[in-house]
C-alpha cells in the first residue's frame, strides 16, 4: 500500500497531535510513529517496497482506509528528503505544521536536553547534541548563525526559517497539494482544524460526538523558562523570515504578529 499524504513538519509543531485526530477519522489511517524514511539513508536505501510493506502494509484495518499517511517532522527541513518524496510520488499530498519559531526553538531545546540525560530524563537518551555539553540556549544559537551548511539534526535556530522550506517544497509540488496548519490555532481549536484537514485530503468532516479529544497532548512544564534577552534575540533573527513567509502566504498570522513575550511564557508547550 502506498501513501496519499505526508505530515512533513515541523518539529514541535504539533505533529503528534495531529497524527491524533486525524487517525479517528475512519477513512484516514497515520502510521503511529516515525518512519525516518526519506531523510535517513540507512531505510531509504532499503527502497519503496520495503517503506509500503512495512509502514502502509496490506491489513484490512488499512485496505479498508480511503488516505494513508504518516508523520516525519523533520522532512520539511532537509531538500534531499523532500526530493526524495517528490521523486516517489509527485501527486502526494503534504501537510505541514508551522509553530511561531520562538516557541519552537526553545522547545526543541528543552526536548534534545531531556533525551541527552540518561539519568534524569523520561525519555530515551538518543540525541547526542548537547551530551556532556553544557552550552546554553544562546551559546547554541550563537554557535548555528555560523552554520554555513546548517542542514543537520543538531540544528535548532534554522529549523525556523520557515520562508526558505516553504519556497523549496513550493518548487516541487503544486500548491493545491500543499496544506499549512498553524500549530496556534489547530491547539485552540483541534475539531476546526482538523476538518480543515479533512477536506484537504478530500473526505468529510469528523462529528464532534465522535471525536475524541485529549488536552493533555504534548503539556509539559519547562525546567527553565525562555529568558526575554533571548526571545529578543530569536525575534530578532526570526523577524525578517516571517516577513517572507508572510508575502509567500498573502497575509499575516495573526496569532505571531500578537505575540508577546508575556504570551510566549503562557503558550511554552513540548
Amino acid at each position: 500500500m502506498k501513501p496519499t499524504f505526508i505530515i512533513v513538519g515541523t518539529q514541535k509543531g504539533g505533529t503528534s497531535a495531529g497524527m491524533f485526530y486525524l487517525d479517528q477519522h475512519p477513512d484516514i489511517y497515520v502510521y503511529q510513529g516515525e518512519p525516518h524514511y526519506f531523510d535517513l539513508d540507512e531505510n531509504y536505501n532499503k527502497g519503496d517496497q520495503w517503506y509500503e510493506n512495512t509502514f502502509f502494509n496490506s491489513k484490512k484495518s488499512i485496505v479498508r482506509k480511503k488516505e494513508r499517511g504518516e508523520k516525519t517532522p523533520i522532512y520539511c527541513f532537509f531538500k534531499k528528503a523532500m526530493d526524495r518524496i517528490h521523486k516517489y510520488n509527485p501527486n502526494i499530498k503534504i501537510i505541514i505544521f508551522l509553530r511561531h519559531p520562538i516557541g519552537r526553538a526553545y522547545s526543541q531545546y528543552n526536548h534534545v536536553v531531556d533525551t541527552s540525560n540518561p539519568i534524569s530524563s523520561k525519555y530515551k537518551p538518543t540525541s547526542r547534541m548537547f551530551r556532556n555539553n553544557n552550552a546554553t540556549f544562546r551559546q547554541i544559537l550563537e554557535k548555528d548563525i555560523k552554520k554555513k551548511n546548517y542542514q543537520d539534526y543538531q540544528t535548532i535556530l534554522q529549523k525556523g526559517y520557515y520562508d526558505e522550506q516553504l519556497e523549496y517544497i513550493r518548487k516541487l509540488f503544486p500548491k493545491k497539494n500543499i496544506k499549512v496548519v498553524i500549530s496556534e490555532r489547530f491547539k485552540k481549536s483541534p475539531l476546526r482544524t482538523t476538518n480543515s484537514m479533512c477536506r484537504f485530503l478530500g473526505v468529510g468532516p469528523i462529528e464532534n460526538t465522535k471525536i475524541k479529544v485529549r488536552e493533555d497532548l504534548h503539556k509539559r512544564s519547562y525546567p527553565n523558562q525562555i529568558s526575554k534577552g533571548d526571545y529578543e534575540f530569536l525575534l530578532r533573527l526570526y523577524k525578517p523570515h516571517m516577513e517572507k513567509l508572510y508575502k509567500i502566504f498573502g497575509k499575516r498570522i495573526k496569532e505571531w504578529d500578537t505575540m508577546t513575550y508575556e504570551k510566549m511564557l503562557d503558550s511554552q508547550y513540548e
